[in-house]
């Protein structure tokens, strides 16, 4: 059964709840603050919860819409579930893989493979995660003011990006906008996460 909210619609399947994101593009910071607050709610509401966030309407996003992506994420786990993304266009697969959000949430190519992976009970982490080793305690965590960030390269794939300034301005501008208690789930998350350069 589907039910239809602002922006996006949920429904059970087999085994995982399905959240398809409706709007073509993430970008407006008024609908991303209202799928935050109609999304994140839905996924609160059950522990140990499997979510498959389809993102198959998806054109574009912004940083702000993939901090909205890590949110959902951080939602469920804190929950004890798992939650993946299927249904990623080339362009939207591409600005994950910059953003590195690849190393955190398990892509598939349509629902149907969630199904069959969560029926075989696979671990739907993604491979990157399963292979690393936690970062020690005493890893200081990475400031954003730092100005060798701004010369980083960031690889995918084949081709090497580097942060540009304007990037890295923004990301800082929506950090500090973010409340402390935020930040610091955010910080835990990353560290949980880390991957060994």
């Amino acid at each position: 059964m589907a039910t239809e909210q602002s922006h996006f619609r949920k429904e059970q399947r087999e085994g995982l709840v399905v959240i398809t994101v409706t709007t073509p593009r993430l970008i407006d910071q008024d609908v991303i603050q209202v799928l935050e607050r109609n999304l994140i709610p839905v996924l609160r509401q059950g522990k140990r919860l499997v979510v498959a966030l389809d993102l198959s309407h998806l054109e574009y996003l912004s940083s702000n819409g993939a901090g909205l992506i890590m949110l959902c994420k951080q939602s469920v786990v804190q929950n004890g579930g798992s939650l993946v993304v299927s249904g990623l266009r080339p362009a939207v697969l591409e600005l994950f893989s910059l953003m590195r959000i690849d190393r955190i949430v398990r892509f598939f190519g349509d629902l149907e493979d969630v199904a069959a992976a969560v029926a075989a009970g696979e671990n739907l982490e993604p491979e990157v995660q399963r292979a690393s080793k936690p970062a020690p305690a005493s890893t200081p965590a990475l400031s954003v003011e730092s100005s060798a960030m701004l010369k980083r390269p960031v690889h995918t794939g084949s081709a090497v990006h580097y942060i540009n300034d304007p990037t890295l301005k923004r990301i800082i501008r929506m950090w500090t906008r973010l409340p402390e208690e935020t930040r610091e789930q955010i910080r835990q998350l990353a560290e949980a996460h880390a991957v060994p350069s």
